[in-house]
Formats: structure tokens, sequence, C-alpha cells
């Protein structure tokens, strides 16, 4: 019966059911403290491997500043990473960077040479000599590291001088490798 004037109206509603949406954030992964040694005045240039994986999206961007490759300076630095997913979650990650100057690298010399079970006498002779440029570092910070290389090349001779005799080629690979090092973040010529 359709009576004139008189309309029926009807209203559906339809809710479409869709995958749920991505609200868990990325994982980054090896974001752990890393320490060098320097190796020129200006620092070392660090490289670090750190990624992000997400339960959606097989590729999160990740940043990290400073990016790794940079030069750090001497000294403890931050590094900030962040992860976002293609649904625009995020997570943040930090760490720290330490660089080694030469007076700690001086110090870990020291400990390496009295490590070796050198003969008496070689021992006490190789540790005035860093205890010396370790004692001069001062004067070279303000930049007049002459008596700091001077104690390191001295030291370095010696070690030479006593390859195959007292001190093991591979020791004493080991000791001029850091020696040479130390030089390098020094300065010396």
């Amino acid at each position: 019966d359709n009576r004139a004037g008189t309309l029926d109206i009807y209203i559906y509603t339809f809710h479409l059911e869709g995958p749920p949406a991505d609200v868990v954030a990325p994982e980054i992964h090896g974001a752990a403290d890393v320490t060098v040694d320097a190796m020129t005045p200006r620092g070392a240039a660090v490289t670090f491997a750190v990624s992000a994986t997400d339960n959606e999206d097989a590729n999160p961007a990740l940043s990290c500043v400073p990016a790794s490759g940079t030069t750090f300076p001497i000294g403890t630095s931050p590094v900030d990473c962040r992860a976002t997913d293609a649904s625009g979650n995020s997570s943040a990650a930090g760490f720290q960077v330490t660089v080694r100057g030469a007076d700690v690298q001086l110090a870990s010399l020291a400990d390496l040479v009295v490590s070796l079970n050198l003969k008496q006498g070689i021992e006490n002779s190789l540790d005035r000599k860093l205890s010396a440029a370790l004692a001069s570092l001062e004067a070279a910070r303000a930049g007049a590291v002459g008596t700091a290389c001077n104690q390191l090349g001295a030291f370095a001779s010696e070690v030479n001088a006593q390859t195959g005799k007292a001190i093991t080629a591979g020791d004493s690979a080991m000791l001029l490798d850091a020696v040479a090092r130390i030089r390098a973040v020094l300065g010396c010529g």
C-alpha cells in the first residue's frame, strides 16, 4: 500500500573491517657504548653497526647523529639514534662514544709493558720513558710536544734494539704500533 506523500526511508550502516592499525614502534639494535683510541689530534673516525627492525615495515628509516664514520673528538660524545616505520611509529636509543687520548693510551701502554714480563732492567727503562712522556703531556697540550715526542722516540728505539733479543717480534709489533699511534695523536713529526 503506497499512499501518496508517504515515503519509507531506511538507513543502513556498514562497518568495513580492515587490517588493524600498526601501533608498534621499531626496535633499535646495536646501540652500545663504543671505546676507541684516538688516531690523530682530532680524535678518531668511529664506525658502529646500529640497525632497526619492525613488525610491519621491512625497512624502517634509521638515523644516528653523529653518523657512523664521523670523526669523534677525544673524550666522550653522545650518539642519538631514531627509527621510524612506515606507519609513523618511532623509537629512540642513545649510546656513548669514548675516544681515548694520549694520556689514557700511555697508561695502557705502560700496563702492556708490565704484562709482557720483560727483564727487570728493560721493563724499568721502558717504564721510565713512558712516565717521562706522561709527565710532559701538560706541556704537549700547550703545544710543546717536543719532550713527550722525544721520550716516545727513545721508547721506540729501545724496543727496536731489543726486538728478537729480550722482546719477541710479536710483542715488539704491539708496542711499536701503540707508540706510533700515540705519537700521531700528539702530532709528533
